[in-house]
């Protein structure tokens, strides 16, 4: 019984510190001066217009007032005033990709040991659980922060100040004789 309270306890504590996370500030730049800091000439990005287009290609030239890229062997030029949204390529967040791989080694190796000693031993198996558990946990950060340094996918670098979302309304209409939605969708 000792065995089971301290054990639970000990891979409970685990968990919740490998499950705890920080606040990270999104980079995102709400001017043109901001925007360099954030991207350099030949990045790939895509810049969506105050007109709806989203155009991809590769930054040549970034000024206070305009934004070249090269699309399909092309220049395209885009003033400050009609760029609503820029996003670019970013690898994803390491930190965050090895506690969750640690929380699920860790997860793994203790539930392994817990399945493996059948509930059978007491005292003595609390420095093999733990063992498995930290043992598990590294390798699964491993894992996680290696798979996180690997992915990428676009994220938003530039929102103009007042850019319209996409937004989706759903609303019931209600008569005498029908029952219904009405669905509203903005861009």
């Amino acid at each position: 019984m000792l065995f089971q309270s301290k054990g639970r306890t000990a891979v409970l504590g685990a968990l919740a510190l490998a499950l705890a996370t920080t606040a990270h500030a999104q980079e995102l730049a709400s001017n043109f001066d901001q925007l360099r800091v954030l991207i350099k000439a030949g990045d790939a990005i895509h810049v969506k217009d105050s007109k709806g287009q989203d155009v991809g290609g590769r930054l040549l030239d970034l000024s206070p007032d305009t934004l070249r890229v090269l699309v399909n062997g092309s220049t395209r030029e885009f003033n400050a005033s009609d760029v609503d949204i820029v996003t670019a390529a970013r690898h994803g967040n390491v930190a965050k990709g090895a506690k969750i791989g640690l929380a699920t080694g860790a997860g793994f190796g203790a539930l392994t040991m817990f399945m493996a000693m059948n509930g059978t031993c007491r005292n003595e198996c609390v420095p093999y659980v733990v063992a498995a558990t930290l043992i598990y946990g590294g390798i699964g950060a491993g894992l996680g922060a290696g798979f996180s340094a690997m992915s990428t996918g676009q994220h938003v670098i530039f929102a103009r100040t007042g850019a319209q979302s996409t937004k989706l309304t759903i609303a019931p209409l209600i008569d005498r004789n029908h029952a219904g939605a009405m669905l509203n969708v903005r861009w």
